[in-house]
Formats: C-alpha cells, structure tokens, sequence
C-alpha cells in the first residue's frame, strides 16, 4: 500500500492556552507512536496509508497537552 498525501485540519486551542503549536503523530501500537510533523497551525498535509491512526497533541514549550481523540484514516478522507 502506498502512502498519500492527507489534507488534516482540527480545532485550535482557546487563544488564552498560549500555545506554540501543535505535533502530530502516527499511532505504531497501543504503546507506541511517531511523530510526524510539528506545526504552528492547526492544518498539516502529510503522508498517511489507509488505515492508519493519527492524534494531535498541543504543545507550549518543553508542555505537551494529552492526545486528542484518535482518527483513523480511510480511503477518501479528509479529516474535520
């Protein structure tokens, strides 16, 4: 299966979080993931396969907010 390119957007932090971006990672296992990119918007276009399972974590600093709800990627998608 070859990897695509996915347009993701998500809902930013209130402006009062302060944040200084976002990261989003793939899930590898139920204790694992990879960091895919690292932005300062709340839009990324990566490479995903079909199937694949993503979240977004906000972060300000050296602080990581916890996971968002996982998405998983299906053929056609364009994640909200």
């Amino acid at each position: 299966m070859m990897a695509e390119p996915v347009g993701l957007e998500w809902d930013a932090n209130p402006p009062s979080e302060q944040v200084d971006g976002y990261r989003l990672y793939r899930v590898l296992s139920d204790e694992e993931s990879e960091l895919l990119t690292q932005v300062p918007s709340t839009t990324a276009i990566v490479e995903l396969n079909q199937g694949d399972t993503v979240f977004v974590t906000a972060y300000r600093g050296t602080e990581e907010s916890q996971p968002s709800q996982p998405l998983t990627i299906h053929a056609g998608l364009s994640a909200p």
